[in-house]
């Protein structure tokens, strides 16, 4: 299925927690191999909402917060590129 725009990431999402080191479940180094980093973190934002608009969203789960789907598709970012799978909770159901 597709995914509904508006396709909304917080930015503290990216700045504080995608590509900030972390001891436990860190994708900072991940998306680092593609080129993503904390002074670029804007250009994997726009990859993502890319993502969202053109992939094909998978129900994960729905719990008090919402209902969560993953996008999985391919990042690019300068001439590097990884295999991301984006999950998403969608407030709105």
């Amino acid at each position: 299925m597709k995914l509904e725009p508006p396709y909304l990431i917080d930015d503290r999402k990216l700045t504080q927690y995608l590509l900030v080191y972390l001891s436990k479940d860190d994708k900072s180094n991940y998306l680092g191999l593609a080129g993503y980093t904390l002074s670029n973190w804007q250009v994997l934002k726009q990859d993502l909402l890319i993502l969202a608009e053109v992939g094909e969203a998978v129900f994960e789960r729905s719990d008090g917060y919402g209902i969560y789907f993953s996008v999985t598709g391919r990042l690019i970012s300068t001439n590097k590129s990884v295999n991301q799978r984006r999950s998403h909770l969608d407030e709105r159901y």
